[in-house]
């Protein structure tokens, strides 16, 4: 106790970031409202209560206000990002504090002002165990929903944006980088602070040259981060405009506060102007970073290569899944490679475009990760919730403050062995499960038995679920046909996981290479006796895709599933005939996400199913599934669990488990 209150003797602001945080946690998690009295009795002497106030409501204040809600927009609007699709664009659109996403044909450049008649429809929150939560994802970003366009039009341009669409190496720099979707360490490449601290060295070389005094350089340097903010809109840009104006304004009125005050109040202050950024994966790093290292006391050589990688280990769990062992401790050394060698040729490039160096350089850098994880080891941890983050983090703070070497040492230990445990509790065995998942408008299902993994189709949301279950291994991939909500997610799964065998039908083609693939057809209907997964169809080639689905039952926990694609009435009356009460099942995989094109009432008096699951997209532009089809089951008898409406479906014995949004 002596050494932690060694550590805590800067000025009592950095208590009000604290306790903010700790409020913050209590808003998501009831529980933690109680170590929020705690820290308001233990420190209530140490506390200016007016102050203490006003950071929180104002907190508050700005938290209701950029919440997101439902509502018709009939406005201006500018475009301040675009990203091409194939068919379409997805802009983001703003008005003062209101930033909203949409899709649309019509071809718009960043800085048109256009006008938007719409309704706005919030993101749906989390609707599968590990799955993409776009609700707080897109919180993080400060974006409060989607617009549906009834009409758009362009109005005029504001030029100074133009910039914004600029594309070369030095701008990506000052834009903020999906970490979610980017490889695993290119985050090396992306993460604005490494590179950016790099520049923040180059100006102050620069004004030393140019003999610019301290109070003027910190002013410069704040004015230069604050046109690259808006370019960017980089709320690592931001973070950083917001330290140098405060030390500007540090030296200016003599307030004498040091460099870790300076980092609390512009971490207060980020947080009141843009309260969202809590879930904004590339903020909590960086001040995680910043902050532990503020707090770090042990300055042994063993310390300083283990602490940033213990730190990052928790969120690259996140990101990635996997951990590469060798690669996780080379961070340190990495990241300084990256930071002196490769945003300076950035810069270079940028100031002379004809140089091409950017990419053999990246090519560099990438075939010495390549090199090295040929020698590693990679293995899944259990993803944390914040609350468990917190408290492994106060963890690597009690291993930094032993008093020796033999204590650090420990504590290390302890550290490790409770990562070991962690990695062991990711090998046990998954239960025998079926989940379908909510992928919008496709089709992805997983089926769990006898130690066996079973994909049906994967559109979407069929990696991150397999990372939830730590699986390294797919023993069998069904692509029931070759429409893109079925298989738009099957190339990624075969290069990241090993794919025993890929089922695929015989009378279509795929865009797909597998050395050991099984082409399901007439004569060859296969029943796997260890699964009891039997394959019931196509029983010839209808010369259309959907009629041509692979259908196939199979029996998880005494429950009898059966698979149909999306085939129409004409296969589902040859089924019938072909296998009569063979057909009965108890849960049906509802054909054609419920499509007037299938589920015939000669089909469902055969299949005879206690529920029916349709794998449908929220609002969908099909206006699936049909109003008919639906009140048909219905008038059966039979329970219908939409995904659309219910999320992800885990059947679990008899158990229907469900994941509403």
């Amino acid at each position: 106790m002596i050494r932690l209150k060694t550590i805590f003797t800067w000025d009592n602001f950095h208590f009000y970031a604290l306790i903010l945080l700790v409020m913050i946690l209590s808003m998501h998690y009831w529980y933690v409202g109680c170590v929020l009295i705690v820290f308001l009795y233990v420190l209530r002497k140490r506390l200016n209560f007016i102050l203490l106030t006003l950071i929180l409501l104002s907190y508050i204040g700005m938290f209701i206000m950029y919440l997101p809600s439902e509502s018709l927009v009939d406005q201006s609007f500018l475009i301040t990002d675009k990203t091409n699709h194939d068919t379409y664009y997805t802009y983001l659109v703003k008005n003062g504090l209101k930033t909203y996403e949409l899709n649309h044909k019509s071809d718009f450049q960043i800085g048109d002002v256009v006008y938007i008649k719409g309704e706005v429809e919030c993101f749906r929150k989390q609707t599968s165990p590990g799955g993409f939560d776009s609700y707080y994802y897109n919180l993080g970003r400060h974006i409060r929903g989607r617009v549906r366009v009834v009409e758009i039009k362009y109005q005029s341009n504001i030029m100074i944006f133009k910039l914004k669409a600029v594309d070369n190496p030095f701008m990506r720099l000052i834009k903020d980088q999906d970490i979610l979707d980017i490889s695993v360490y290119d985050f090396l490449f992306t993460l604005s602070s490494l590179h950016l601290s790099f520049i923040v060295f180059l100006m102050y070389k620069v004004f030393y040259f140019l003999d610019v005094k301290n109070k003027e350089k910190y002013l410069l340097i704040s004015i230069i981060l604050a046109i690259f903010y808006v370019i960017g809109e980089s709320i690592l840009v931001l973070s950083l405009f917001i330290y140098y104006a405060l030390k500007y304004i540090n030296k200016l009125f003599n307030l004498s506060l040091s460099a870790f005050e300076i980092e609390v109040v512009g971490f207060i202050f980020i947080l009141i102007i843009q309260p969202m950024s809590i879930y904004n994966y590339s903020f909590i790093v960086i001040y995680t970073i910043v902050f532990m290292n503020y707090l770090k006391v042990n300055q042994s050589n063993l310390s300083n290569l283990l602490y940033t990688p213990l730190i990052l280990l928790p969120f690259l769990v996140i990101f990635q899944g996997k951990i590469d062992l060798f690669m996780l401790f080379l961070i340190p050394l990495l990241s300084l490679l990256l930071k002196y060698i490769y945003t300076p040729v950035i810069i270079l490039v940028t100031l002379i475009p004809t140089l091409n160096l950017i990419e053999p350089l990246r090519d560099f850098f990438e075939s010495i990760f390549s090199f090295l994880s040929v020698y590693n080891f990679k293995f899944y941890l259990p993803v944390l919730s914040v609350v468990f983050i917190v408290l492994y983090l106060m963890l690597l703070i009690y291993m930094d403050l032993a008093y020796t070497k033999i204590s650090y040492t420990k504590r290390l230990a302890c550290v490790l062995c409770l990562i070991c445990i962690s990695y062991i509790y990711t090998l046990k065995p998954v239960p025998d499960q079926v989940i379908f998942l909510d992928v919008g408008q496709g089709d992805s299902s997983i089926i769990f038995k006898n130690d066996t993994v079973i994909v049906v189709d994967a559109y979407n949301s069929v990696d991150s679920y397999l990372k939830h279950y730590y699986v390294d291994v797919i023993d069998y991939l069904i692509l029931t046909h070759n429409d893109l909500d079925h298989m738009k997610e099957a190339k990624k799964l075969i290069d990241i996981y090993e794919v025993k065998t890929l089922v695929l039908s015989y009378y279509q083609s795929y865009d797909l290479m597998h050395p050991n693939t099984m082409y399901i057809y007439k004569d060859n209907l296969i029943y796997i006796e260890a699964l009891d997964l039997r394959f019931l169809g196509p029983i010839k080639d209808y010369k259309e895709p959907n009629d041509n689905s692979i259908v196939f039952s199979i029996i998880v926990s005494d429950n009898k599933f059966l698979f149909t694609g999306d085939i129409g009435v004409n296969v589902e009356k040859d089924l019938v005939n072909t296998y009569k009460e063979k057909l009965d099942s108890d849960i049906l995989k509802v054909p054609h996400h419920g499509s007037m094109t299938s589920s015939s009432h000669i089909f469902i008096e055969a299949v005879t199913p206690r529920v029916g699951v349709m794998s449908v997209g929220y609002k969908n532009m099909y206006q699936l599934p049909d109003i008919e089809i639906l009140n048909r089951y219905q008038r059966y008898g039979i329970k219908v669990y939409q995904t659309s409406i219910d999320g992800s479906i885990l059947v679990k014995d008899d158990n229907y488990i469900l994941f509403p949004p």
